[in-house]
């Protein structure tokens, strides 16, 4: 998936929208992946934002976590006011499919050879990213 495509598909998606990012390398011929060995001037950082104004992505930085709920720099909250005054309930979930464009794995990965690739697959690359949305307890769908 090319960069703007990419872009222009996770627009789409409702507002709440986290971009998470890992680099792997192989160890004894197993992959390992992690935000740590992400390589700064070349990648984009561990979590990135929509900007639904422009279409771009705003990194979100983690200098320090004391407890879990600041392991993902999202809102965990369960509860959201919603533009009409009405409180709904919401939770995140990981993006397992863009309408079958883009091929993931079990846990929702996308993966490649490097961030600006135009493709992305389901296994086998050196990096990999996956969507995490936030939508409505009562919705089945994000339609």
């Amino acid at each position: 998936m090319s960069k703007n495509n990419f872009l222009k598909d996770v627009s789409a998606l409702p507002d709440d929208v986290l971009i998470e990012n890992e680099r792997g390398i192989t160890l004894l011929g197993y992959p390992v992946f992690s935000p740590k060995i992400l390589v700064p001037p070349f990648d984009p950082p561990q979590f990135q934002r929509l900007n639904t104004e422009n279409g771009s992505l705003i990194p979100l930085s983690k200098n320090t976590i004391s407890n879990f709920t600041e392991l993902y720099p999202i809102d965990l909250a369960t509860e959201r006011v919603a533009g009409n005054g009405n409180s709904q309930q919401t939770k995140w979930f990981v993006l397992m499919d863009f309408d079958e464009r883009y091929d993931s794995d079990d846990q929702g990965w996308c993966y490649s050879w490097n961030f600006n690739n135009s493709r992305w697959k389901s296994k086998n690359g050196l990096v990999r990213r996956r969507v995490w949305v936030r939508i409505s307890a009562a919705s089945h769908s994000l339609d």
